[in-house]
């Protein structure tokens, strides 16, 4: 699998009207586009190796399908249909956002006020989120604050203690500067419709929406899932040649509003109606038309010209608005989407997590019922009209650089044919036109790319990745030349670090950290364990409000083939966190480079922390992730590393001599939003037995030692 740009897959281009023409005459689904459907979407499932999945697709104010695939409990071989209850995760921000804009429409509350003016326990620490922040700002994800999502992970906290947390925790940018998806602004949004309103949450919804229109099988308490006779397992992602291991589904009823609705496809199918509906529902008005288009507004800028608006995201398909929501959450994903004007919704349930399958479905969809979202394939706007690429291709060829997240594309052509290789990963392209070409992956369907000539120099190319009219902009890097072979850049490093006999004892070690992650604000206390050089393991225990919370282990071996593996309690997942902050391999790991890596190279300098350093690229044998780090000229110690696609990073610095080797002491770790985790070593050695208990994915999910 190509581990090319995800955003692309998960995201779509943006709509700039902040409101829908009227609708046209609804989208008929005939009997032949049921059955081609049909066959599709098993295909997709089959394809991502989904245990089950339920679709129901609504034209005008129509249920026009409504159906299950595969099964949704491998170990009783229990069939998904279109009554299966799934988790829809985040899905349910839309649902909480409503609740709001049709406060404001009833005169309980602005969108220009502070949230602080409801909720007087949320007083942020920032001077400028204290004074300027706005619940137009919480439900657009343009806070400033990243994802808040350590504690209220663990389930140990009640929705109040987790604002209390969210007051403690520390922007790391200006309101209003970027996007940020944030889970606790929506919990924060949703403790303001207590407020206003006067009930708990879970009432509310009931109330307002799921009784009102008949969404009997739903609820926004999580207890309610096991309880449904036809409900769904949650599965972890898919591994070829491996069974789906069931995940329990976390009770977060704390932070309810971001993501905690179980639901099935028939009930939420009455949920695009009335969106659909303009709040009309079977002839009743239960929303203010303006409380419902408020949520489809397009508010921050996302990615590739999506927008983020109140609860969806707002993109074009073609040249028709789209709206939609994702959601995922302990072995289920969700996708609701709708073209307003076309009078088309569909929803996508299913048993697998983190699975892509519902957005390919969703695609489908909207493909068999309008068309593609490109009508026509068209070269990247501004080509030069007076530059022939046909008489140019060889200047196509070379590696083109993503900034942020980090992100490298090498293109070659080799007996006639163009090749895209990021990493350990090579696709052939397929010519469309004179310099644009396309591909297809399981993860990034309908792929094509555009060469462009560099406005400065057009001898250079520049590169853009489409997918549909989104849109990423890579630059070409200039040609580098090592002057310094990375055999003899390693034997330097294996010196800096204290030489060939020191080093030769380096694999082990037993080291005490502590780790302030100021943007969840949590504080972490643990022992990290080093063996064989390759395989770093974090047992760590977790403090918030001035309490322990819980207990994790983060595990990084090939034996596990990279996967990193957080036990969270009573919660085991293979999944944990999405990976612990702590999980960059040990920096040794560069100095074993034929035990980590397939390939080295180096690919250019840069400046890091004032010092110029040498950028090198070595691909994974445990995963096949593209690893990166940056070794100083001067010193040839390492300044810093990032690994993969995720845009994380680590800098590396005070370095402190051990039993004759140098270890850094000190490392921040910028997760891809920007936060920081400062993790600072008390105390290293070399000499320590390390234990095999923190290597092991024990049977039963608890910790031992």
């Amino acid at each position: 699998m190509l581990l090319l740009i995800p955003t692309l897959v998960l995201l779509n281009p943006a709509s700039s009207g902040a409101q829908i023409p009227n609708p046209t005459l609804p989208v008929e689904l005939t009997a032949a586009q049921a059955k081609s459907l049909e066959k599709k979407i098993e295909a997709i499932r089959r394809q991502f190796l989904v245990p089950g999945l339920s679709v129901a697709i609504v034209c005008g104010d129509k249920v026009a399908f409504s159906r299950g695939f595969g099964l949704r409990d491998t170990a009783q071989n229990l069939p998904a249909t279109a009554d299966t209850v799934y988790a829809i995760g985040s899905s349910t921000k839309a649902f909480t956002c409503l609740l709001t804009t049709e406060a404001a429409e009833e005169g309980l509350l602005k969108l220009t006020d502070s949230p602080t003016k409801y909720v007087p326990s949320f007083v942020p620490r920032a001077a400028q989120q204290r004074d300027k922040l706005t619940i137009t700002d919480i439900m657009s994800h343009r806070s400033g604050f990243p994802r808040t999502d350590f504690a209220w992970w663990s389930g140990d906290f009640k929705s109040d203690e987790l604002i209390q947390i969210l007051s403690n925790a520390v922007p790391t940018n200006r309101i209003g500067e970027t996007f940020l998806y944030q889970n606790l602004m929506l919990l924060l949004t949703g403790t303001i419709d207590e407020k206003v309103y006067g009930k708990p949450y879970a009432d509310l919804l009931s109330e307002r929406i799921f009784n009102p229109l008949g969404m009997s099988h739903t609820s926004a308490r999580t207890a309610f899932l096991p309880d449904q006779p036809d409900h769904a397992t949650g599965y972890d992602s898919a591994r070829p040649g491996f069974a789906p291991r069931p995940l329990d589904l976390h009770p977060i009823d704390a932070v309810a509003p971001a993501g905690s609705i179980v639901s099935n496809v028939k009930d939420l199918s009455k949920w695009v109606r009335l969106q659909l509906g303009l709040g009309n529902f079977e002839g009743r008005q239960l929303f203010a038309k303006q409380a419902v288009l408020e949520q489809r507004k397009p508010r921050t800028p996302v990615v590739g010209g999506e927008d983020y608006g109140f609860g969806w995201f707002v993109s074009k398909w073609g040249d028709t608005q789209q709206i939609d929501h994702g959601g995922n959450i302990d072995g289920f994903t969700a996708e609701v989407a709708m073209l307003p004007e076309k009078q088309i919704g569909v929803v996508i349930l299913s048993n697998q997590n983190g699975s892509p399958a519902p957005g390919r479905v969703r695609d489908v969809v909207f493909e068999e019922l309008v068309g593609p979202a490109t009508a026509k394939m068209k070269a990247a706007e501004g080509v030069a009209k007076n530059v022939k690429f046909k008489d140019a291709d060889p200047l196509l060829a070379g590696t083109y650089e993503l900034k942020s997240p980090p992100i490298q594309l090498t293109i070659a052509t080799k007996g006639g044919k163009w090749t895209l290789t990021q990493g350990p990963n090579t696709l052939d392209l397929k010519t469309i036109a004179d310099a644009t070409y396309a591909f297809e992956s399981p993860a990034l369907p309908k792929v094509r790319l555009s060469f462009v000539p560099n406005e400065k120099d057009p001898k250079v190319t520049d590169l853009y990745l489409e997918q549909g009219v989104a849109k990423i902009h890579l630059i070409k890097l200039p040609p580098y030349q090592a002057p310094i072979s990375v055999e003899a850049l390693m034997a330097k490093m294996v010196d800096a670090e204290g030489g060939p006999a020191a080093f030769a004892r380096v694999g082990h070690m037993v080291a005490h950290f502590t780790a302030t992650m100021p943007a969840d604000g949590v504080t972490l206390h643990g022992i990290r364990y080093v063996r064989n050089g390759v395989e770093a393991a974090d047992f760590a225990q977790a403090f918030a409000l001035g309490r322990k919370f819980t207990d994790m282990l983060t595990i990084e071996t090939p034996s596990l083939s990279g996967m990193v593996i957080s036990h969270i309690r009573q919660y085991p997942s293979r999944e944990g966190l999405g990976g612990s902050p702590l999980a960059s391999q040990d920096p040794l790991v560069w100095l074993h480079p034929k035990k980590a890596f397939k390939k080295l190279e180096i690919v250019g300098e840069e400046k890091i922390a004032g010092e110029t350093a040498y950028l090198i690229q070595g691909v994974s044998l445990s995963n096949g992730d593209v690893a990166r780090y940056w070794c100083s000229k001067a010193s040839s110690h390492i300044l810093k590393e990032s690994y993969g696609t995720s845009g994380t990073a680590v800098a590396l610095s005070d370095y402190r001599q051990v039993d004759g080797v140098w270890i850094p002491f000190k490392q921040t770790i910028f997760a891809p939003d920007g936060s920081p985790t400062y993790v600072e070593l008390q105390s290293a050695d070399l000499n320590a037995r390390v234990p095999d208990w923190p290597f092991k994915f024990p049977a039963s999910g608890k910790l031992s030692d």
